[in-house]
């Protein structure tokens, strides 16, 4: 966190832990044990902050070994990411006032000096959830938040009328925003459809059906893939690239690894990438295709694969038509496994591939490069606009913690 500020007159500077009772006791609860009783475990609460979709179970089977609050108490996700990704929320809706729910939640019962939202935005800050990451404690990937680092935190509190004011307008404003985030949400998924519509049309037209069909296996010289044994690594050298490395609009060589030139020229035996080949993905993300179209030394990794093609297809339209929906469907088709996805060579050859004169292959490039770069320029100033609205709930909170709404 950073040093205190000067707040206005009437705030002052707490700890949280002095007006809030974080992991209260648990009173006696007289209940019978078939009494339906409200049951909130992590998945129920969602990044934005809301409990979406609480359970409800009998009494005697959440009774013990879970945590206990009550409505208006605030749930604080301990264990990461979910403490990273704002599942913290208000108990609200509970059957009797009280519910249960994950043993992951830390519990917040505010005092009669603060409110239940003023707490909850609190929380929520990017500076408290990115300051918490630096009080872990337990193994990786099983890192818990300790009640310590809550009740240690300084909150600006001023009185309880200007608490529920703020809260208020933080609600209007924080929606203002998640209606903004959504329509813009809805626009850039619209926009990233515009291509595979277009490839769509263009290869999938009356016109495009009367044209010859080969398969990748008639219209290239070779194709192979990378070396399928692990290099070894050199912090300087000839590029080597993965999956990770090649997407529709660029062959990334930013965060490659490298090999020594002496490797390079062994692996090169067998494939050699060229300017004019064409890269294909095979394993993981499969089916996006990129034209090498710069003159640069580089192997691949087996997770890629090498077309050298002939001389009646140009490789921009075939990498074109590989990164159509008519292509990506039989790509998607023919790779085989669920989490280890693997296109293997002999399938990737059975690829139908709709074949035009190269001077029509020229015409569907020319236009292509036009649309497709029109369609990507929307979507970077979508993507711009989004990254801006997801700053502001972070700026708006700030503003009201530093007493500035």
């Amino acid at each position: 966190m950073s040093e205190l500020r000067k707040l206005p007159k009437g705030w002052q500077w707490v700890k949280l832990g002095e007006i809030a009772i974080i992991n209260p006791k648990r009173p006696h609860i007289d209940r019978n044990d078939d009494e339906p009783t409200t049951f909130i475990p992590m998945s129920a609460v969602d990044i934005s902050g809301k409990i979406t979709n609480p359970d409800v179970q009998p009494f005697n089977k959440v009774k013990k070994g879970y945590t206990y609050f009550e409505k208006g108490d605030v749930l604080f996700a301990k264990i990461t990411p979910c403490m990273e990704n704002g599942k913290h929320a208000i108990a609200e809706n509970l059957i009797d006032d009280f519910g249960f729910g994950s043993t992951e939640f830390h519990v917040l019962k505010p005092s009669q000096k603060i409110i239940s939202e003023w707490i909850y935005f609190f929380v929520r800050q990017s500076t408290v959830l990115n300051g918490a990451t630096n009080y872990f404690k337990g193994a990786v990937g099983q890192q818990r938040v300790p009640k310590e680092y809550l009740m240690s935190l300084k909150i600006s509190l001023p009185l309880l009328s200007e608490q529920k004011r703020l809260a208020t307008l933080l609600t209007e404003k924080l929606a203002g925003v998640e209606r903004a985030r959504a329509a813009i949400e809805a626009q850039l998924e619209a926009a990233q459809a515009l291509s595979g519509v277009y490839l769509r049309e263009v290869f999938e037209s009356e016109e495009a059906n009367n044209w010859v069909k080969k398969t990748l296996a008639e219209i290239c010289v070779d194709i192979s893939d990378g070396t399928h044994f692990t290099p070894t690594y050199v912090e300087k050298g000839v590029p080597f690239l993965s999956v990770k490395d090649v997407k529709e609009t660029k062959i990334y060589f930013d965060n490659c690894r490298y090999i020594t030139k002496e490797e390079h020229l062994q692996l090169c035996k067998r494939c050699q990438p060229e300017k004019g080949d064409v890269l294909y993905t095979k394993v993981g993300t499969t089916g996006i295709a990129k034209a090498i179209d710069i003159d640069k030394e580089f192997s691949i990794f087996v997770s890629v694969a090498l077309l050298k093609i002939k001389s009646d297809i140009l490789p921009e339209y075939l990498e074109l038509v590989l990164n159509a929906p008519i292509c990506r469907t039989q790509a998607e088709f023919l790779t085989q496994g669920m989490a280890n996805r693997n296109l293997v060579i002999k399938d990737l050859k059975l690829i139908k591939i709709p074949l035009p004169s190269i001077s029509k292959q020229k015409g569907i490039i020319n236009i292509a490069k036009e649309k497709l770069t029109l369609f990507r320029q929307l979507q970077k100033t979508l993507e711009e606009q989004l990254q801006a609205i997801n700053l502001m709930p972070s700026a708006i909170l700030r503003q009201a913690f530093n007493g500035e709404l």
